[in-house]
């Protein structure tokens, strides 16, 4: 029993450190910074009835940059046209504006030069219904859940864990091994 529980210890102690070590080999740091907000009118159909006649979506022009903070290159997967996937938002009325047209959409690497970083732009928007509730609905959907802070996660699929577009798809569909880094607030 003894030298079941030294093995044990001894384990714990190792898996601890490998844990450590692999939160320190990657340190990306996002910068999230809104340039933009305003309103244009929305011209799609909605499925409920709304309290006000001219309904209007809030979008966000926005920018984040992602610093590569060690002392080496960093790659990661993700898609031409649709790197919005790679990306998590931290609340559910606020999502990614997709671009209408893409000739091409696979997946490539990007590459972040030690302590050097990129920049993405783009441009966010609001559920509809946040600012435009429904005609005599009790409560509203800005009071639903809401998330004072709004933070981009990067999912790092590492170039070195993923060596095609089918080890891509794999991690990008099992959520259990994702490593998520998240903007500053």
């Amino acid at each position: 029993m003894r030298y079941f529980a030294i093995i044990l210890l001894i384990f714990s102690v190792c898996s601890c450190q490998r844990i450590e070590q692999k939160n320190n080999d990657c340190k990306l740091k996002i910068n999230f910074y809104i340039d933009r907000d305003y309103y244009v009118p929305y011209n799609r159909k909605l499925n409920y009835e709304p309290a006000n006649d001219s309904i209007r979506e809030k979008r966000f022009d926005v920018r984040f940059s992602i610093l590569n903070n060690t002392d080496s290159a960093i790659a990661y997967w993700t898609m031409t046209c649709d790197w919005q996937r790679s990306f998590l938002i931290n609340n559910s009325y606020i999502t990614f504006l997709y671009p209408e047209a893409c000739d091409h959409n696979y997946p490539h690497r990007v590459k972040i030069n030690a302590h050097d970083s990129i920049q993405i732009k783009t441009t966010l928007v609001r559920n509809i219904e946040y600012d435009n509730p429904c005609k005599g609905c009790v409560g509203c959907f800005a009071d639903e859940g809401r998330v004072q802070t709004t933070k981009i996660g990067l999912i790092l699929i590492d170039s070195i864990d993923s060596k095609g577009y089918r080890d891509y798809f794999n991690w990008l569909n099992d959520k259990s091994k994702w490593n998520v880094f998240w903007s500053n607030p």
